[in-house]
């Protein structure tokens, strides 16, 4: 926005506007440059709650594949006879 309003006074005075060879060239050759390239901050919260979510399922995966424990042996408890 501000190089817009710069652009706008200096052709308003009738002076041609210095970067536009420049800022061409460095949007070329800079990817990152763009707004088109720049990682919103929306896509990195997704991206992170869903690594978040792929990890928790890989970890229950991996304590369901655990072999479970053998069973205890039951425990009897005798009876009294009735006095």
């Amino acid at each position: 926005m501000p190089k817009r309003l710069l652009r706008a006074a200096l052709e308003e005075r009738g002076t041609p506007w210095p970067l536009d060879a420049e800022s061409s060239n460095d949007a070329e050759s800079d990817p990152n440059s763009s707004d088109e390239a720049a990682v919103s901050p929306m896509f990195r919260y997704l991206l992170m709650v869903g690594g978040l979510l792929a990890a928790l399922f890989i970890a229950y995966l991996w304590w369901e594949a655990q072999r479970p424990e053998a069973p205890s042996a039951p425990v009897t408890i005798p009876l009294t006879p009735k006095s």
